[in-house]
């Protein structure tokens, strides 16, 4: 990339783009900005994470942080608009995620944007349509793979961090769903009023099952082993 590119990590605080972060600056790569855009419903323990972990390291480095947000937190967005996350459509990712991002940037574009996908999940590489961003994607230029990921984080003292994304998102597995009944009551019963408020419920829900419906089956089991994969995948601004 030229030297003259202003250089950002879209940072999701998950395990990829906290490896990444990593990568960027043992390697000696250019870093401008790091950037997280909150959609006011990340999970407890990345908000957490980016407290203890990430905020401190990056003003120990000197390296500038901000965090972008819609004009709309994405709770008020479903709530007042009687909508849910969409799998198909991605408007949460696009309205929440990327333009809150691309605003921010604009004004220093030409950008490098770099990703946090890993080099097994290279099917993920997609190159920015929007003229002043270039993507890339260290992660998968080093092949490093998911599981080295983990170990960069623990090779410099840091905990694992939680898979980032929503509490609420639709591209959860069915296991997750369950730890955020079990572990998160107060959150699970909002995820439920924020389903059971949108305009095609019941059969338009976060989930191939409904949350009530879903809710049952937890009740029946103590401990499951669900390997349940998400349905599609991310764009990578948001679950890395």
């Amino acid at each position: 990339m030229s030297s003259e590119m202003y250089s950002v990590l879209s940072l999701g605080a998950g395990v990829n783009s906290t490896a990444l972060l990593h990568v960027l600056l043992d390697r000696g790569h250019r870093l401008d900005e790091v950037v997280f855009a909150d959609t006011g419903a990340e999970k407890p323990e990345t908000y957490e994470y980016l407290e203890k972990w990430i905020k401190p390291y990056l003003k120990e480095k000197g390296i500038p942080y901000a965090e972008v947000r819609a004009k709309t937190l994405l709770i008020d967005r479903c709530m007042n608009g009687h909508t849910i996350p969409d799998r198909h459509f991605r408007w949460s990712t696009r309205d929440m995620k990327i333009n809150p991002i691309k605003k921010h940037l604009k004004s220093k574009a030409p950008v490098d944007v770099y990703l946090g996908i890993c080099y097994d999940e290279i099917h993920r590489v997609k190159q920015s349509p929007i003229p002043w961003i270039t993507n890339s994607w260290p992660l998968v230029d080093y092949r490093i793979t998911r599981s080295r990921c983990e170990e960069i984080i623990r090779e410099k003292g840091w905990p694992i961090p939680v898979k980032s994304g929503c509490w609420f998102c639709p591209f959860q597995r069915k296991s997750e769903w369950y730890s955020l009944w079990k572990n998160k009551p107060a959150l699970w019963e909002q995820s439920k009023r924020i389903e059971q408020n949108g305009s095609g419920y019941p059969n338009f829900a976060l989930h191939d099952k409904t949350l009530p419906i879903l809710e049952q089956e937890f009740k029946l089991v103590k401990e499951p082993n669900w390997h349940q994969e998400t349905l599609d995948e991310c764009s990578g601004y948001c679950m890395t």
